[in-house]
């Protein structure tokens, strides 16, 4: 299997890398299991030491990684320099904090001594998706490391040189080789490898489909996992909200990232005298994004991350319509790009 990564700006082809075979998984696991031995010995000072020259190799390289997103899934610039940003902060919360959220807890039961201690658990995969290339690889990772873990990653397949950016980060910081390691693989070789063992923990970031099926495989071997799903969430609107405000807030919720976002408002629930009011002021809000290249800095909504997207998005805006709504679609129309034009 070859991984292409194609530019949804331009459709272009950026990069293409092979697969890892089952066999390659195998070693490359092996060798993160003995990083565990040497990794899991230091000390939350001494791991923690590592991972804020992470943060350093982030600010440093901020704009190279950046670019890279956005060619991979079409984030705007802006918005793709502070997610690097962000991973560069979550890096400081830990040095910061780790030593205390790991420390022994003390529990009085009675006994001469009782205490709650942290102790890691070895080989973790993670599973995570394309949305976010780098900031939900951090979120999972950093916490994991700190903890005394290894990493060895599984990223969605378009965004291939993300990943694998992500892996030179943790070795430009001078991590131990084999403490956090990249596996270029499709989700049949992800289940072997959950179904066989040869990890100790699963944490996924991604769709509900996969999560069911991991939470399963992984429940049946009683191994530790974690799944962080897609949810519906709503945004509601009362009768003392400031309008303006709520349409702004309202908008940037549901827009960023081209509306690529778990966490986005998926619902808007409004109490009904003011609905004509805020649907103004919200329309308003989305005339005001700019559409185009995702490489412009003026750039508000790039093209949607893959171009089976585009034709999911049209279907959906071609049923609502057969069900008797009357979606509003902002924008022109672009004839090269996997372009969606903002729609409510």
């Amino acid at each position: 299997m070859t991984f292409k990564s194609i530019n949804p700006y331009t459709e272009e082809v950026n990069w293409t890398y092979d697969s890892f075979s089952f066999g390659e998984c195998e070693t490359h696991i092996e060798n993160s299991r003995a990083a565990f031995t040497g990794w899991s010995s230091l000390s939350v000072e001494e791991r923690t030491k590592y991972l804020a020259k992470v943060a350093e190799v982030l600010r440093q390289n901020t704009d190279i990684y950046a670019e890279i997103i956005t060619k991979e899934m079409g984030k705007p610039i802006k918005q793709s320099r502070a997610e690097i940003q962000k991973c560069a902060l979550v890096c400081d919360y830990y040095v910061k904090n780790a030593a205390e959220f790991l420390k022994d807890e003390v529990v009085d039961i009675g006994a001469e001594k009782s205490y709650v201690t942290f102790e890691p658990l070895g080989v973790i995969l993670g599973v995570m998706p394309w949305n976010f290339p780098f900031w939900q690889v951090f979120k999972f990772a950093v916490p994991t490391l700190c903890a005394g873990n290894v990493c060895v990653l599984k990223h969605a397949s378009n965004v291939p040189k993300s990943v694998l950016e992500v892996e030179k980060v943790f070795q430009e910081a001078g991590l131990p080789v084999n403490v956090f390691k990249t596996l270029l693989i499709d989700p049949k070789i992800t289940m072997e490898i959950i179904k066989k063992e040869l990890i100790d923990g699963v944490s996924l970031t991604g769709s509900i489909n996969a999560g069911s099926e991991i939470g399963e495989l992984s429940g049946g071997a009683i191994m530790p996992f974690v799944l962080e799903l897609g949810g519906s969430d709503p945004f509601i609107v009362l009768e003392d909200a400031d309008i303006d405000k709520a349409a702004q807030a309202a908008v940037k919720s549901r827009f960023l990232n081209t509306g690529q976002g778990c966490i986005a408002a998926k619902r808007f629930i409004v109490v009904e005298n003011i609905i004509e009011d805020f649907t103004k002021a919200f329309e308003l809000e989305v005339l005001k994004l700019r559409v185009g290249d995702p490489m412009d800095e003026e750039t508000d909504i790039g093209p949607v991350a893959k171009k089976e997207f585009v034709e999911i998005l049209e279907k959906t805006l071609t049923e609502a319509k057969m069900k008797g709504a009357e979606p509003r679609v902002y924008g022109a129309e672009y004839k090269k790009g996997f372009f969606v034009s903002p729609s409510n």
